[in-house]
């Protein structure tokens, strides 16, 4: 393979049953996540280059918060990317792409979303307004993912008339304390 070749990837269209079931936790005005698409990279990872990139459409025809401003902010973005990362999270254990995780099912992340998945910290840079009525975004997950240990996420979010914001989140997904027997 030359240097300047592409790696290789597979897209995994998400379904929309699973996008439901995640935003589920969401108060209904806040599921802003219409569709998605999971692409993973099918060669190992150099450092810098992302394991998963989960892109989204999105609409927020009114904010949850505020009068309207027409525009994305910062409340918006960190409801978005934490979507994307739910979506991701759930599609990655449905597709078996995440072993460093097979203790923990589709069921107990779906439940466990809220007390379990914790954004330790999160940044965020508005390069050009953006029409949050129609958007898209991604975020990119480089693993390796284990409980207990922080991963960063990279977020970015575009629309038609080149609106742009970026920005990056740490995530703990924390171990959950199990009976014993």
């Amino acid at each position: 393979m030359s240097s300047d070749a592409r790696p290789s990837s597979r897209r995994i269209e998400v379904e929309k049953d699973l996008i439901a079931r995640m935003l589920s936790p969401f108060k209904p005005a806040c599921r802003y996540l219409e569709s998605a698409t999971l692409t993973v990279s099918e060669e190992p990872q150099v450092k810098g280059s992302a394991a998963w990139v989960l892109r989204g459409a999105f609409a927020i025809p009114e904010s949850c918060y505020i009068n309207d401003t027409g525009h994305l902010n910062s409340i918006e973005f960190n409801i978005c990317s934490n979507q994307l990362l739910q979506v991701a999270l759930a599609q990655a254990l449905e597709s078996r792409l995440a072993p460093e995780l097979s203790d923990l099912t589709l069921e107990e992340l779906v439940s466990e979303q809220r007390p379990e998945t914790v954004i330790r910290e999160l940044n965020s840079v508005f390069k050009r307004v953006i029409n949050a009525r129609r958007f898209e975004g991604e975020v990119t997950v480089d693993g390796p993912l284990r409980r207990g240990s922080p991963f960063e996420v990279g977020a970015h979010f575009w629309d038609a008339n080149d609106g742009f914001a970026e920005g990056a989140f740490t995530v703990v997904l924390h171990q959950r304390s199990r009976p014993t027997s």
